[in-house]
């Protein structure tokens, strides 16, 4: 059984490496060749057919990479999400600058999605709230739960203190003190103010 599914596993991750690979090369050379075909032929549709087959990671260069050269307005649903292209821009002097920019594009032939994508798309990292993080796993080790819900013996508050402190130094622990203290001094300062 394991043999077989060995065989099988490998097989199909070299199907998908395949896939990717043709799927690389061929929206590659498709995104030059769509930028003359549209401009010159007026069939926007061919563009919006192609978004609606590629997987969410190309889909969402595609829309970028087109919106870029592409003279057409881009039609969005009620929560400003891509729906289509639409209609040509409506401005001679807009569409002008458009083409002008495609052929200016097109000259270099290793100019494609995937390079324009290069220079112009930064992947976002999606920012952890850490704070957030040790807030729950805080809670979590007080109740004796841990992330897969495994259940263990709950730690006290105490015990958590201890764990958190032996990360931080005399004069670390200081300069939290001091600041909270000034922080609830300013809360009875303000709340002697309203009271006066």
């Amino acid at each position: 059984m394991t043999h077989r599914l060995h065989n099988v596993v490998y097989a199909r991750l070299d199907a998908v490496a395949a896939a990717e690979k043709i799927t690389r090369v061929e929206l590659g050379h498709l995104s030059r060749e769509l930028l003359e075909y549209v401009v010159d032929t007026h069939d926007i549709d061919i563009v919006n057919r192609l978004i609606g087959v590629l997987t969410p990671v190309n889909k969402r260069v595609s829309i970028l990479y087109f919106t870029h050269f592409l003279p057409w307005t881009v039609e969005k649903d009620s929560d400003g999400k891509f729906v289509r292209f639409g209609k040509m821009l409506g401005k001679p002097k807009q569409v002008k600058k458009r083409v002008e920019l495609i052929a200016a594009f097109l000259v270099n032939e290793n100019n494609n999605i995937w390079s324009w994508s290069d220079e112009h798309i930064e992947v976002e990292q999606k920012q952890i709230n850490l704070g957030e993080k040790l807030e729950t796993a805080i809670v979590q080790a007080m109740q004796g739960v841990d992330t897969d819900k495994q259940h263990g013996d709950a730690l006290s508050k105490a015990d958590i203190l201890t764990v958190v402190m032996k990360h931080i130094t005399g004069d670390e622990m200081l300069d939290i003190i001091t600041s909270v203290a000034d922080e609830v001094q300013e809360q009875v300062d303000d709340v002697m103010d309203e009271a006066a």
